[in-house]
C-alpha cells in the first residue's frame, strides 16, 4: 500500500515533511482526534498519519467538492488542499483563536 500511495503522491508534487522530517502520529493522538470529532477516521487515513504524520504536498492540490463552495471561501467553487497536520498543530491553532 505504501508504494501505491507514494506513486500517487508523486502525481501531486510529492510529499514533503513539515518541519524537516516525517514524524508519525501516535495512536493516542489519533484517538484524541476521533474523540474530539465524535467520529472514527477512515483506516487508510489513520495509516497515512501513523506513517507520515505532518506532511504537505509539493504543490497545492485543487479538488471539486460534492457541493460548490460558497463565494466567500472560493471564487471558483473549487477547494484546495496542501497539508496533513498533527494533532499538536491543530491544538496550537485552536489555542490561538
Amino acid at each position: 500500500m505504501r508504494r501505491e500511495l507514494e506513486a500517487k503522491f508523486g502525481l501531486l508534487g510529492g510529499l514533503l515533511p513539515i518541519g524537516g522530517t516525517f514524524v508519525p502520529m501516535t495512536q493516542e493522538e489519533s484517538d484524541t482526534i476521533e474523540a474530539d470529532l465524535g467520529a472514527v477516521l477512515p483506516q487508510d487515513y489513520r495509516d497515512f498519519l501513523w506513517t507520515y504524520g505532518q506532511a504537505a504536498f509539493g504543490e497545492l492540490v485543487e479538488f471539486r467538492p460534492i457541493e460548490r463552495l460558497p463565494a466567500h471561501i472560493s471564487d471558483t467553487g473549487m477547494g484546495s488542499f496542501s497539508d496533513f497536520l498533527r494533532i499538536k498543530s491543530l491544538q496550537s491553532k485552536a489555542l490561538r483563536r
